[in-house]
């Protein structure tokens, strides 16, 4: 087909169309925590800051943003609670900062849980872990 005949095409006239799929690409990720919130940052240059969708609730976050070069879409299980009311995100032209208040002045060993831990077996079954640990008499101390 020629480039006359291509333009001779009847157009849409409803509905929203995307010529090319958006690939899962990785983006540059780096935590750091003080006493009150946990940073979490993004290194995202180029991202469209229209399209960025942030939900969180007290021990999850889900973070959606575009680049030119796909989506990137991540979904966390957080190591502590927050207070999503007190937190918020900055939208920088390279970055985006989420900054977690903290709800309990706890100490995070890392940013998010693995979720191949949590599987529904030790979801249901929390009595075979315990199993799993020896026995310990209080009055062997």
């Amino acid at each position: 087909m020629d480039f006359d005949e291509f333009l001779k095409q009847k157009g849409c006239t409803e509905g929203v169309h995307c010529w090319t799929s958006k690939k899962e690409v990785e983006c540059r990720f780096d935590w750091h925590q003080t006493a009150t919130h946990v940073i979490a940052t993004i290194y995202a240059k180029g991202y469209d800051p229209s399209s960025l969708k942030i939900k969180a609730n007290g021990i999850r976050l889900q973070v959606l943003l575009t680049l030119q070069t796909g989506v990137y879409n991540k979904d966390w299980i957080l190591q502590g609670i927050i207070d999503e009311n007190e937190s918020l995100a900055c939208l920088l032209s390279t970055k985006v900062e989420i900054k977690l208040k903290k709800a309990e002045p706890l100490h995070w060993t890392d940013f998010y849980l693995d979720k191949g831990t949590l599987t529904h077996e030790n979801m249901t079954n929390p009595g075979e872990a315990s199993d799993k640990i020896d026995a310990l008499e209080l009055n062997d101390l």
